[in-house]
């Protein structure tokens, strides 16, 4: 049917075009013409009209089957609640058990006071990957490092996919991915970027750029204390750097290392006055 429809539209843009350059066509039709020309507007009309109702059925029911995944959202507010409402509590109590299963929380509650933990550490949904599953960003709102990332396991419960802190850092990029920068010291620095692994509830490399003393792939010997900078596109984890690297060079791009134009910055809530639903 929407073959057809479109070869009318064809046909009746060149009937069109060809009245643009005889300006009399139209008063030398007949009315048999007319007559046969007002004959196919009306099944042409008939035609855009059930397409038309067929189009919007099928809206309606893609709609539908949308706001059945929204409607889940019940599911993941109880399930990041309980997460949130533990650190929250945590904070409060000053309960440094708990705080321990979350180092960057942690360090960020040490530094900066339990006011400003309560005030200054947010919480965001943001749908990272785009799988129609946000995902809960715990959030140090000064620097805009990520301290606690989780999604929804397939039994509808929270799993943790990164924990951050000052030497291990994280933050959200505009492309899809986290850029993860820790070090141990300038000669011990690791560059990576994070994306979501095949089974959806964890992380894993995509890129990386590391700096070592040692003398790795084609890098030339430049004397005791040099520090060699390497790229390994293909590794995805710290144990597949040496073997997938090539040498950058004694300096590596700031760009690559602070990324901040392409930094995203979520809107958050504090964890002190943080509720869902």
């Amino acid at each position: 049917m929407k073959k057809r429809i479109v070869a009318s539209l064809l046909m009746t843009s060149v009937l069109l075009c060809a009245c643009s350059d005889d300006g009399h066509s139209r008063r030398s039709k007949s009315d048999k013409e007319e007559k046969e020309t007002e004959a196919e507007t009306t099944v042409t009309e008939e035609e855009t009209e059930r397409v038309t109702e067929t189009t919007v059925a099928e809206t309606e029911l893609v709609i539908e089957e949308t706001e059945t995944v929204v409607d889940d959202s019940s599911v993941l507010c109880d399930a990041y609640t309980v997460v949130v409402n533990e650190i929250e509590e945590a904070i409060y109590q000053e309960n440094l058990v708990v705080l321990d299963n979350h180092m960057g929380i942690e360090e960020f509650y040490f530094v900066q006071g339990q006011e400003a933990a309560l005030n200054d550490i947010g919480v965001a949904l943001y749908d990272f990957n785009n799988d129609s599953v946000p995902e809960l960003f715990i959030i140090d709102t000064l620097s805009n490092n990520i301290l606690s990332m989780y999604t929804i396991g397939d039994d509808g419960s929270a799993v943790n996919m990164l924990e951050g802190m000052t030497r291990n850092s994280y933050q959200l990029m505009d492309n899809m991915t986290i850029h993860n920068l820790a070090s141990s010291g300038w000669a011990y620095t690791y560059v990576f970027n994070w994306t979501t692994a095949p089974n959806g509830v964890s992380l894993e490399a995509c890129d990386a750029y590391f700096s070592t003393d040692l003398i790795l792939a084609d890098a030339p010997d430049l004397g005791s204390g040099t520090v060699y900078w390497y790229h390994a596109p293909g590794a995805t984890s710290y144990d597949y750097l040496a073997e997938n690297a090539s040498y950058v060079g004694t300096e590596i791009d700031d760009e690559l290392l602070f990324p901040v134009g392409h930094v995203v910055c979520l809107e958050t809530v504090p964890i002190g006055s943080f509720a869902v639903g």
